[in-house]
C-alpha cells in the first residue's frame, strides 16, 4: 500500500492522508507512518480489535454564562452562535409626556406652554440688552418672527417649550424649553431665559428649573439634562448647581461679545442626582 505524497506541493494534502492512515491497526500501518511527529500519532488500539476506532464523542462548548441565562444557552454543533439583535431596544422615555404640553405649578411661579397671547412679552424680552448679553444672542428678533415662534410651539411634540408665569397676576417672567430630545439616549437639553434683569435673584429661575427637572426626569423619563451657560453669568452657573448640575466641560472662546471671547461651559445632571437634592 503507497500513499507517498511527499513530492505534492500541498502540505495540507499530505498531512490529511498520513492522519488517515493512523487510523489503520498498528500491524497494517505502513512503515513511514512511525516517522511522523508525536503528535499525529495516535494511541495504539488493541490488536484484536480489526476496526477503526470509533472517534470520541464531540464535547458540547460550554460558556461562562451571568446569573439567570437559561442553560439552553450553551453551544455545541448543533447550535449556531446568536447573531447580534437588530431590532431597537426599548426605551423608557414616555414620549405622550412631552406632547400633554402640562401646566406646572410651583409657590411663585407657574409653567403654561408658549403660545400666541405669550407673542409680545416675548419679544420685548428679546430686546432686553442684559438678557441679550447673558444668552449670548446677536441675532435680532422681529415681531413677525416672534409671534411665529410663539404660535408655532403647540404643533411641536418632540419638545417642551413653556412660559414663567407669576402665580399671583400671571405676568410673564421669561421662558424655558427641554429640546434635542433623544429617546434612545434618553437625553435632552435646557435652556431658561428671564424676561427681564429685575426678575432675576428672587429664585424665579431656581423654582422654575426645578419644576421643569421633576417633570422630565419623573414623568417624561429622561436620565440626562445639559445645558450650556457662559463662564461669565456667575448667577445662572450657582442656580444650576442648586439644581444638581454639574460642569462636564468647556467650550473656549465659544463667545464673542464687544470685542472680547468668552468661554462657554457645559453642565449636566442626571436623574439619580437631581432625586438627593
Amino acid at each position: 500500500m503507497r500513499a507517498d505524497v511527499t513530492g505534492s506541493d500541498d502540505r495540507m494534502a499530505d498531512i490529511s492522508v498520513r492522519t488517515r492512515l493512523l487510523d489503520l491497526p498498528t500491524n497494517t500501518r505502513p512503515s513511514y507512518i512511525e516517522g511522523l511527529p508525536s503528535f499525529f500519532v495516535r494511541p495504539p488500539t488493541p490488536e484484536a480489535n480489526t476496526r477503526s476506532p470509533r472517534p470520541e464523542p464531540l464535547r458540547r462548548l460550554r460558556i461562562a454564562l451571568a446569573p439567570g441565562v437559561p442553560v439552553r444557552h450553551r453551544f455545541s454543533r448543533r447550535e449556531p452562535w446568536p447573531r447580534s439583535r437588530t431590532e431597537p431596544e426599548e426605551h423608557m422615555i414616555n414620549t405622550s409626556a412631552l406632547r400633554a404640553q402640562p401646566t406646572l405649578v410651583g409657590k411663585s411661579v407657574r409653567l403654561v406652554p408658549l403660545s400666541a397671547k405669550h407673542t409680545d412679552a416675548y419679544f420685548a424680552a428679546a430686546l432686553d440688552e442684559e438678557i441679550r448679553r447673558l444668552t449670548g444672542t446677536h441675532r435680532h428678533l422681529t415681531y413677525a418672527q416672534a409671534q411665529e415662534w410663539c404660535e408655532s410651539r403647540a404643533g411641536h411634540t418632540d419638545r417642551l417649550d413653556l412660559a414663567i408665569t407669576a402665580t399671583e397676576d400671571g405676568r410673564f417672567l421669561g421662558e424655558l424649553s427641554i429640546y434635542a430630545v433623544s429617546p434612545e439616549n434618553e437625553s435632552a437639553g435646557y435652556r431658561i431665559a428671564l424676561s427681564s434683569i429685575e426678575f432675576t435673584g428672587q429664585g424665579l429661575g431656581r423654582e422654575a428649573t426645578q419644576l421643569v427637572l421633576e417633570y422630565a426626569f419623573e414623568r417624561i423619563g429622561l436620565h440626562r439634562i445639559w445645558l450650556y451657560v457662559y463662564a461669565f453669568n456667575m448667577r445662572a452657573i450657582t442656580v444650576y448647581r442648586s439644581c444638581g448640575f454639574s460642569v462636564e466641560g468647556k467650550l473656549r472662546d465659544s463667545l464673542q461679545w464687544e470685542g472680547r471671547r468668552h468661554d462657554a461651559l457645559l453642565m449636566a445632571v442626571l436623574r439619580d442626582r437631581h432625586r438627593t437634592k
